[in-house]
Order: structure tokens, then sequence, then C-alpha cells
């Protein structure tokens, strides 16, 4: 019994390895990919409402995920929806970097306003600079979201 659960789980394993290879919607790949590998221990540890509950959710993901089109079609709905995933993932990442680099520049301000407190002008200088390059990084950073827009 344990060698037949293991076979399942190894079978389901490479299911989802080859399902996340072969789609183009990799957001909809890794939930199946998940649900599958869950679906595998819940089938080696013969959890039968667990097993139902996956095959749902599995059902699910592939006829709602990627904005209400069949995971496995190709026609241009789907294809759009995964552009536009991408986008917002990019978008996601443009604004992380936006929000690292104001704050650098409130650390760099911070600098600033202490050494001219000290009177250290070799300290203004540098808190000057990053400030600049912070302001910088975080200029192009929202002209780029606003290409991908």
């Amino acid at each position: 019994m344990k060698y037949l659960g293991s076979i399942a789980v190894v079978v389901g394993m490479m299911l989802a390895l080859n399902i996340s290879v072969a789609a183009p919607n990799q957001g909809c790949q890794r939930k199946l990919a998940n649900l599958e590998k869950q679906l595998g221990y819940a089938k080696q540890y013969n959890n039968t409402n667990r097993i139902r509950g996956l095959e749902r959710a599995i059902a699910n993901v592939k006829t709602y995920c990627g904005g209400g089109t069949n995971i496995d079609s190709t026609d241009a709905k789907a294809k759009d929806y995964y552009e536009a995933e991408k986008k917002l993932e990019k978008s996601e990442e443009i604004l992380e970097k936006i929000a690292d680099a104001q704050q650098d520049l409130a650390k760099a301000e911070y600098k600033y306003d202490k050494a001219k407190y000290k009177g250290d002008f070799e300290d203004q200088l540098e808190a000057e600079y990053k400030m600049k390059e912070a302001r910088m990084r975080i200029k192009m950073y929202e002209e780029f979201l606003e290409t991908l827009k």
C-alpha cells in the first residue's frame, strides 16, 4: 500500500511539473501544481475528504483561473489575460523598487540633516549625492511604470 502511495505522489509530481512547463499561464499553473502536490499527499495518506476537496479545487482552477477561460485553452482571451498578468507582476516589482528608492531617499535626507547639524561638509556632499541618486531612481521607475499602463 505504501508503494502504491509513493507511486501516486511521484506521478502527481511529474504531472504537476509537466503542466507547469507546458502552459503559458504561470500563476494558474503554480496553483495547479500546488494542488496536485497536496492531492498526492492526500492520496498517500488515504484522506478521502481532502482528496474530494482538492479534486474540486483543481477543477475550479482549470475552469476559472485565467479570467474565466479554461486553463488548457489557447485562445486569444487566455493570451490577453496572461499578458495582463505579466504586466501586473512587473508593475508590482516596479512599485517595490520605488518603495525601496523612497526609503533610500529618506535615509539620505536624515544623513544630510545630521551632517548639516554636525557641520560635516563631506558627509553633506555624500548625502546630497545619495538623495539625487534616489530621486533619479524614483523618477526612472515611475516613468517606466507609466509605460506599462
